[in-house]
């Protein structure tokens, strides 16, 4: 139980990520999560870093699928069209990434980006 609690997603210890998700869970549930970048933000950063780690530790998906990215684009899909996520979270983050230009913004910056050491 050690190691799973010593693990880091996102740069978080496995505790404090668990209570981030679970608060971020209840206030899907309870409908009040907040509206726009910060609650758009804040949802896909925590569940794609979840799919990414379920994706980078299930051996046949990891060695033969290519990992997480494959986990995120697919179950993220799935999550959506069996209704798991909520309508408006889910209807938040598409307005987040498409109409706010976040992954025109993120692929510029991939695309421009500075290496330094």
């Amino acid at each position: 139980m050690k190691n799973f609690l010593s693990t880091k997603i996102i740069g978080m210890d496995m505790k404090w990520f668990i209570i981030v998700s679970f608060i971020i869970v209840v206030s899907c549930a309870f409908g009040v999560m907040p509206k726009g970048m910060a609650g758009a933000f804040l949802f896909l950063m925590v569940f794609g870093a979840l799919l990414n780690e379920i994706g980078n530790i299930t051996p046949f998906v990891k060695t033969f699928l290519g990992g997480g990215a494959i986990v995120c684009i697919f179950g993220g899909a799935a999550l959506t069209y069996w209704n798991v996520i909520p309508a408006d979270v889910s209807a938040n983050c598409t307005t987040f990434m498409k109409d706010a230009g976040f992954l025109d913004f993120y692929i510029s910056a991939l695309i421009t980006g500075q290496y330094s050491e």
